[in-house]
């Protein structure tokens, strides 16, 4: 049997390499780790709401990092709102609807957060993905 070998440098840029590695990771962690006790996957929901609790939490401390008092920022707009809305709470949560044009302010105020801080969140959700402890994590 005849053995040919391949560099895949030739072919592949560091990028294209990073994408499928990425992608085989998510494949493999869509079908190993969300799986329930019994064996059976989880579904679509449950796994949206694993990923939306990591997410919140990677998120909400990469915004605390940049906008310290991201918290109190957030309170006191919403206290400020309250008072000036004849204490309308609602109009400060609401989530844009077909009966209402725009987001609550809070919504606004968090989404801007979030907006300016995009590139940031983007190279740190980067960074976590490719210095991950794979092995590490599928052991436990």
């Amino acid at each position: 049997m005849e053995t040919i070998e391949i560099n895949i440098d030739n072919y592949l840029t560091e990028e294209e390499k990073k994408e499928i590695i990425i992608d085989a990771y998510r494949e493999r962690v869509r079908t190993e780790l969300f799986r329930k006790p019994s064996g059976t996957a989880l579904s679509d929901n449950e796994i949206q709401r694993i990923v939306g609790n990591i997410a919140y939490e990677a998120i909400f401390n990469e915004i605390n990092q940049y906008i310290p008092n991201f918290k109190e920022l957030i309170k006191e707009k919403t206290i400020r709102t309250i008072k000036e809305k004849d204490n309308y709470s609602f109009f400060i949560f609401r989530s844009k609807d077909i009966y209402d044009n725009e987001e609550g302010l809070a919504i606004k105020y968090i989404n801007e957060a979030i907006e300016e801080s995009k590139e940031l969140i983007k190279e740190k959700i980067r960074d976590a993905i490719i210095n991950f402890n794979y092995t590490e994590s599928i052991k436990k």
